[in-house]
Formats: structure tokens, C-alpha cells, sequence
């Protein structure tokens, strides 16, 4: 847990990028996920505070996790465009 600027506890959590529910409560993680609602297989990574979340697709399983977070980026950054 964090405090923000004005002292109030943070908590970072890993949730399902596609229904939402939350799995796992972190402040450093790197896994898997099988969502136990929607059966959604999705990758969390949580550094410092920062969570990434991303479905993963049957045309990423030949993909590293680096390659899978490099083309999540792009699409994050498009969007910001």
C-alpha cells in the first residue's frame, strides 16, 4: 500500500481487463491470470504502483511477454494520438 499526496491509503489491484472483477492485490507482481468469471486468460505486470493489464489471444502464444507489452503499448499510445 501507498500513501497518496494527501495521506490516504492506495491499494493497486490486478482485475480482469474484460469483466472487471478483481484477482489480486499487489504492489510488485508478473503473471498469469485465468478470470474465474468470464474465464478470460490475461497477463498483469505491477511495478511501483503501475498496473498493466492485457487479455491474452491465441495469436500471442508464440510471443514473449516483452513482445506481447511492446504491441500493447502501441495500441495504448494510438489511442492517446
Amino acid at each position: 500500500m501507498k500513501l497518496n499526496q494527501n495521506n490516504v491509503k492506495r491499494n493497486w489491484w490486478v482485475c480482469c481487463p474484460v469483466c472487471g472483477k478483481k484477482h489480486h492485490k499487489s504492489a510488485v507482481s508478473h503473471d498469469t491470470y485465468i478470470c474465474d468469471t468470464c474465464r478470460t486468460e490475461f497477463t498483469a505486470w505491477v511495478v511501483k504502483g503501475f498496473v498493466t493489464v492485457f487479455e491474452n489471444k491465441p495469436d500471442d502464444s508464440g510471443k514473449s511477454f516483452e513482445e506481447r507489452f511492446s504491441l500493447y503499448h502501441e495500441q495504448l499510445m494510438m489511442l492517446a494520438e
